[in-house]
């Protein structure tokens, strides 16, 4: 687990370290998508910490022509094209925790954010290479959403973009990229990922 020193720091969060997953776990094939947050926060009357606080969330600044943090952004709004086919955004990892626990109260008691470990494993497929789709960053294209050249003139030109283009400028559609080696979808890139 962990990146090798090879690195750059930026990018290498922990060193490389063995870890050992000592019980089987379930991972969805999927991030999580279409109108459920949505729902539990009309049921529940929950506040997302994108409402409670006063920065909010995520959100495309058009007149920016950049991805911001503001109040303005929230579950509902954050003026992404998006469809329940589209991962959800700008939910916390308190977020999630809240709507796992009413999942467990509803008797769903093998719901749970997988551990970093485990996580991880999925991801790279058992394999321990740095990207899902193998060393080479020129692999991303195809297999994980990132900052490409679909973002030409939607976000500032100095932003470091990926040669090729994955078709979506912001989220895509679940499952629309090239699965990993165990059939695992968007375990990079699309959106964040909460352990």
């Amino acid at each position: 687990m962990g990146s090798p020193r090879t690195e750059r720091a930026a990018t290498a969060r922990r060193r490389k370290h063995v870890v050992e997953l000592t019980r089987p776990f379930y991972i969805g094939v999927h991030e999580a998508r279409g109108p459920v947050p949505g729902q539990f926060v009309a049921a529940t009357g929950y506040k997302t910490e994108a409402e409670q606080h006063y920065f909010g969330g995520h959100g495309y600044d058009q007149a920016a022509k950049e991805m911001v943090t503001d109040a303005r952004f929230k579950l509902a709004t954050h003026r992404l094209p998006q469809s329940d086919s589209h991962p959800v955004v700008n939910v916390s990892w308190n977020d999630a925790v809240q709507v796992l626990r009413m999942a467990q109260r509803q008797g769903q008691t093998n719901v749970s954010a997988p551990h970093g470990a485990e996580w991880e494993y999925a991801c790279r497929a058992g394999g321990t290479t740095r990207f899902v789709c193998g060393a080479d960053v020129r692999g991303l294209i195809g297999s994980v959403n990132g900052a490409d050249e679909s973002l030409q003139g939607i976000v500032a030109d100095n932003m470091d973009r990926l040669v090729g283009n994955d078709g979506a400028a912001f989220t895509a559609p679940v499952g629309r990229l090239k699965p990993n080696g165990w059939g695992l979808h968007d375990m990079s890139g699309n959106a964040e990922e909460w352990v």
